[in-house]
């Protein structure tokens, strides 16, 4: 009974008893050594009675782990066994059981395409209730082309350092190594917030050409800058000049709290957002009234003029 990360069905990255194993992969050892298995394995026979683990991974590692030799286990008999009943078992499992990691989520997908011998395709929608969202053939085919890039890579997609949306968008751009700009991300504790912005902001400087991203690799290397900081400057080196420039003219237009304009985040773009919250008339009407004084005034077309880059 193999376990190991040739299994077919595994799609843990690392189970209990294994270098690397996650606190609730300990919990579990402690667990199953003080009142054993509650809820069995389950596991088909097959070819010269051989036993090929459907799910529960997991429970039996963490029973080696803690030295148990037998454990109860549920067992589908077939010879062949009826691959699509257990890769409907396989998949409800995933449904109920401990949330895998983004980089699981993918590699379940070439896993469960591979045991069932089917194309993206015909497994589009069991593999989309495996993903937990409604996937293309195509897009399975993404997905499942980014566990070719660095084993640094798919561990920072694996430890959280960044999504698989992202990947994709760095994956995408022609100019960026999607593994080298990962190392960047995941050198600093970010947020899933700064890490959006982060993103956005290295593809907006690829988007400037080779040599403006080649220029900050090159000042990244030994630096000891925070990368969002680093990639601010780098996206719009006037930023915090322009940011008081802005400020001093919103300041201008005496708005209320109920109302506010704001520049687009890291002056990325040329738009103003204009947000208003109406609670009586009579304040709305003197809202409107400033930001027909503002208009008037060039207020507008001053903010314009610096998110364009004209001033």
């Amino acid at each position: 009974m193999d376990t190991g990360v040739e299994s077919p069905l595994r799609l843990r990255k690392t189970l209990p008893g294994e270098e690397g194993q996650s606190v609730n992969d300990s919990e579990l050892i402690d667990s199953v050594s003080r009142v054993g298995i509650l809820h069995p394995p389950c596991l088909c026979s097959g070819h010269r009675g051989s036993l090929t683990v459907i799910f529960g991974h997991r429970r039996i590692a963490a029973a080696a782990a803690c030295g148990r030799e037998q454990i109860p286990s549920v067992i589908i008999p077939g010879n062949p066994p009826d691959i699509k009943e257990i890769l409907e078992l396989r998949i409800e499992e995933i449904a109920y059981g401990e949330q895998l990691s983004e980089y699981e989520k993918i590699a379940a997908l070439e896993r469960l395409i591979s045991f069932s011998g089917q194309s993206p395709e015909e497994m589009a929608e069991p593999l989309s209730r495996c993903y937990g969202r409604r996937l293309s053939a195509s897009h399975i085919s993404r997905l499942t082309g980014l566990l070719e890039t660095g084993i640094d890579t798919l561990d920072a997609l694996h430890r959280g350092k960044v999504s698989t949306g992202d990947l994709l968008a760095l994956s995408d751009h022609p100019l960026l190594d999607a593994c080298q700009a990962v190392v960047l991300l995941s050198r600093e504790n970010l947020s899933r917030g700064r890490q959006k912005e982060a993103v956005r902001l290295l593809l907006y400087l690829a988007d400037q050409g080779e040599g403006r991203w080649e220029q900050f690799l090159r000042d990244q290397a030994g630096s000891e800058q925070p990368l969002l900081e680093s990639l601010r400057l780098a996206c719009r080196p006037t930023m915090n000049r322009d940011l008081g420039r802005i400020e001093e003219i919103m300041n201008g237009f005496n708005l209320p709290e109920d109302a506010s304009i704001k520049p687009p985040p890291n002056l990325e773009g040329d738009s103003l957002r204009v947000s208003i919250r109406v609670r009586e008339e009579e304040k709305f009407s003197e809202i409107l009234r400033k930001l027909h004084k503002g208009l008037d005034e060039g207020r507008i077309r001053q903010v314009l003029n610096i998110l364009e880059g004209r001033s």
